[in-house]
């Protein structure tokens, strides 16, 4: 049986009648790669870049250096090391940068250097998308992700966790001082002396945790990760670990990054009104809807984006923020009747009417004060609890019921009625915004980050979604349309 049998490695070949351009195909992305860098003005982007004509060793032009970042991030490949191996052995690598290897120095320090430049990539990207009409600005899904930092867990230190450590480290050298000053022959002198040494390590590792745990009293912080400050301290699946809240904004139009940010919060909430508003600033949305008055905005979330104050801000003739209310904590069926949602509000006499009949009248207002955000309530009290047959499964206050009702209660629970109202809508959020995640993490696989702090962090997530928006304009537009256009540039 025949086979197809490959070139022999020690046969002469005339390579002289081959190119490099020759081994990639006319339809291959990395040629996209290459005329988009080609099309930017990287000066006007804030690169650094060198003349040449300096003493030392020669540098490497900018775009270079620019075109591994962008083909790497397209495939998945985040290390600097990695990227150094690729050039050497990766043809489209080889054709991309003229066979040049830049070392894994090199690489690395060029995404250290130009991190806010690299930002600025994506939305000139961003920009040529809006030109070619890809965004319509109809509706937006906004939802986030946990990244784990470059950060062990054995380097992330909450006061508790801190203070079982020392206690632990206490019991040990307990242990060894009293090893070390046994008399009796069974502990000979060559054990002692490693005891003795062990007690040193662990004394010096007392010291360090002395010294973080006075450092976080000093500053006020209930957490500290100390390979990497700026990561907090996140619960990611099933895991606690350090992490980073990376923020995206989805265009239904085409399914593509509108627009992103990174935040060590914990949780989403209160960031629906910062990322919205970064949005307009950074596609200038408000001149948009001068020129476009009856153009309507949607903008949709889960629940862990609720604030009543963002929804408030947000909802406009031309915004419609759909978030729904969380769910409350779980009753038993006997309590289900004696939940909030069963309370009768009597707007009138400005009272609640409980579903025995009772009523709750005006006691006292309260302000409360969370995530540096004030709200204004008022307090409605039962004065009938004492009498009532249904105390037990209506509340275990000895105070007797009491219901607390934001002063903006009324708008909310419009805001409440619109979303149910467009539910539907808002199903689309899933499939919208929670697909870029699946794929980067997946696909991509961009689990976890090489490098280190909040604002090289965001320059990561910036090359992450140009690499996704890349790959998806590919595919809407085709290779040689795309070609066309960033050669018109």
């Amino acid at each position: 049986m025949a086979f197809i049998e490959g070139t022999d490695r020690f046969q002469s070949q005339f390579m002289d009648f081959f190119t490099f351009d020759n081994l990639i195909a006319d339809d291959n992305y990395v040629r996209v790669i290459d005329a988009f860098v080609n099309s930017l003005d990287l000066s006007q982007l804030g690169f650094i870049s060198f003349s040449g004509n300096n003493c030392g060793q020669k540098p490497y032009h900018t775009d270079t250096l620019l075109k591994i970042h962008i083909y790497c991030f397209f495939n998945g490949i985040q290390s600097s090391r990695k990227q150094e191996r690729e050039c050497s052995r990766n043809i489209e690598l080889i054709w991309l940068t003229g066979n040049l290897k830049p070392d894994h120095s090199t690489l690395a320090n060029f995404c250290k250097n130009n991190s806010s430049s690299l930002k600025n990539v994506f939305k000139q990207f961003s920009d040529i998308c809006r030109s070619l009409k890809l965004f319509d600005f109809k509706i937006f899904a906004f939802d986030g992700t946990k990244i784990k930092a470059n950060c062990s867990k054995k380097r992330a230190f909450t006061l508790d966790k801190i203070d079982k450590a020392l206690d632990n480290i206490d019991q040990k050298i307990s242990e060894y001082i009293s090893k070390i000053d046994d008399d009796t022959s069974s502990v000979d002198i060559a054990l002692k002396a490693e005891f003795q040494q062990k007690l040193d390590l662990i004394k010096q590792r007392k010291v360090q945790y002395l010294n973080i745990k006075q450092n976080m009293i000093d500053n006020n912080l209930s957490e500290f990760c100390a390979t990497d400050p700026d990561s907090k301290i996140m619960k990611n699946h099933s895991n606690i670990e350090p992490c980073y809240n990376v923020q995206s904004v989805v265009d239904s139009k085409n399914k593509l990054i509108l627009d992103y940010d990174v935040s060590n919060q914990a949780n989403d909430v209160g960031l629906l009104k910062p990322m919205s508003d970064k949005v307009f600033h950074d596609f200038n949305l408000d001149s948009f809807i001068e020129d476009n008055p009856n153009h309507v905005i949607t903008e949709i979330a889960d629940a862990g984006y609720y604030k009543s104050d963002d929804l408030l801000a947000l909802n406009s003739s031309n915004v419609n923020a759909l978030v729904p209310k969380p769910k409350t904590a779980s009753h038993s069926s006997d309590s289900d009747n004696f939940s909030k949602d069963n309370f009768s509000f009597d707007s009138l006499n400005d009272l609640y009417i409980c579903p025995a009949g009772k009523k709750l009248t005006f006691s006292r207002n309260s302000t409360e004060t969370r995530n540096g955000t004030t709200n204004h309530y008022k307090i409605y009290s039962c004065s009938s609890c004492s009498f009532c047959r249904f105390r037990n499964k209506c509340t275990k206050s000895p105070n007797g019921r009491s219901i607390k009702r934001n002063v903006n209660e009324d708008k909310l629970l419009d805001l409440d009625n619109k979303y149910k109202k467009d539910s539907s809508l808002y199903k689309l959020r899933k499939e919208l915004v929670e697909h870029p995640f699946g794929t980067i993490k997946r696909s991509l696989g961009f689990t976890h980050l090489y490098i280190k702090g909040l604002d090289r962090v965001s320059s990561w997530a910036s090359s992450v979604f140009l690499a996704y928006n890349l790959k998806r304009v590919i595919n809407i537009l085709g290779i040689q349309k795309l070609m066309k256009v960033f050669s018109t540039i």
